[in-house]
């Protein structure tokens, strides 16, 4: 398994890291990392569980299915990304997974009511 800072040399575009957490450095040199859970069977692979449990669990918990938890995380990020970055919409859109920049669009606009070129131009 590679350490962060092969992963990172490996990896770099331009001059500086974007870190998940979200933390953006000033020079503006980005890591791109394409997010990999976007369903609760992704999520429930990850922790080695069976995704019944998963959705049963989290649901007990915070009262929201994983679906909606997931949801809620790529659209925080999404929002993240487009007030802090210089990334267009599509490399924001590829980022967090989406395969085609529409999909993207379809998801920002259901969960925010504009799209995400508005909610960057708000900002």
């Amino acid at each position: 398994m590679k350490s962060f800072e092969d992963y990172a040399s490996d990896n770099l575009k331009d001059n500086s890291i974007l870190f998940s957490g979200p933390i953006i450095l000033e020079n503006k040199a980005y890591l791109r990392v394409t997010l990999q859970i976007r369903s609760a069977a992704d999520f429930a692979r990850q922790l080695n569980i069976h995704v019944n449990h998963l959705n049963r669990a989290v649901r007990e918990t915070i009262g929201q299915t994983t679906t909606q938890v997931i949801a809620a995380r790529i659209l925080h990020e999404a929002k993240v990304l487009l007030r802090h970055s210089t990334w267009n919409i599509s490399e924001v859109a590829y980022a967090l997974g989406f395969s085609e920049v529409t999909h993207f669009n379809n998801f920002f606009k259901k969960h925010t009511e504009m799209s995400p070129t508005q909610f960057r131009q708000s900002y």
